[in-house]
């Protein structure tokens, strides 16, 4: 097994990003009449937020389109040949914000105002987005030969990936360097963290291949749904308005 590294990341959050999460979940928001409050909560996050990364890069020595062998590691069950093809090597990593980012947002999801507990959602689910972002980021500027590229992230419990494999992806790394652990269910703790795999290949294999949603035989996925119908405009959007 290669040798795991830890890394610190920084995390970008922007009003804009959490007005769009806002609106894939359900909701409108009035942001000219929010802008104090979404600033408040995202400042308050920005203070304390403390992104780490754990990561260790395979061979593949095998794949299949519902199973993966990796050097020296368990074999990986789930969608990774649909979602991974192009890749020769793959990176295996876990990521969080940090125990202080949990406890600001955790415990206020289902105590403050009704705004305020939309609010924070939206940013739970943008900066575990961010995270993997600045992993892909941290990738890309160290870990790659100039004609490589990465694929896409496949995160368990997404694209038909059993959550379930978190267990398996865990037992690669040691996350104590970064104040993870595995807790039953299978979860994480801290639960705003996230783990998963990111291809390394050639980049014109991997335009070649093209997205993996186009290669997915899942029918009822909500995120394949919105890229290939997005709504022209936000009132086109079911859902509820903030203001």
């Amino acid at each position: 097994m290669n040798q795991a590294k830890v890394i610190p990341l920084e995390i970008s959050l922007h009003p804009g990003e959490l007005c769009r999460k806002l609106g894939c979940l359900g909701w409108h928001i009035d942001r000219d009449r929010q802008q104090a409050v979404i600033e408040s909560l995202l400042n308050q996050a920005l203070s304390v937020v403390a992104g780490k990364v754990v990561y260790s890069i395979h061979t593949i020595n095998k794949m299949l389109a519902g199973r993966m062998e990796l050097a020296g590691c368990p074999p990986i069950s789930g969608p990774v040949g649909n979602h991974l093809q192009p890749a020769s090597r793959v990176v295996v990593f876990a990521a969080t914000l940090g125990a202080e980012f949990e406890n600001l947002v955790r415990p206020r999801l289902a105590h403050d105002g009704r705004i305020e507990s939309s609010i924070l959602q939206a940013l739970a689910d943008t900066a575990i987005n961010a995270v993997v972002d600045a992993v892909a980021d941290h990738l890309y500027w160290n870990e790659l030969a100039r004609e490589e590229c990465l694929t896409p992230p496949l995160i368990p419990g997404c694209c038909g990936f059993d959550a379930q494999a978190v267990e398996t992806l865990l037992s690669i790394l040691d996350t104590r360097p970064i104040g993870l652990e595995l807790m039953p269910g299978p979860c994480l703790n801290p639960a705003l963290s996230t783990t998963g795999l990111i291809g390394i290949a050639p980049q014109s294999k991997i335009e070649e291949f093209g997205i993996p949603c186009a290669h997915c035989d899942i029918s009822a996925c909500r995120l394949r749904a919105e890229i290939k119908s997005p709504p022209h405009d936000p009132s086109d959007l079911p859902g509820h308005v903030i203001s």
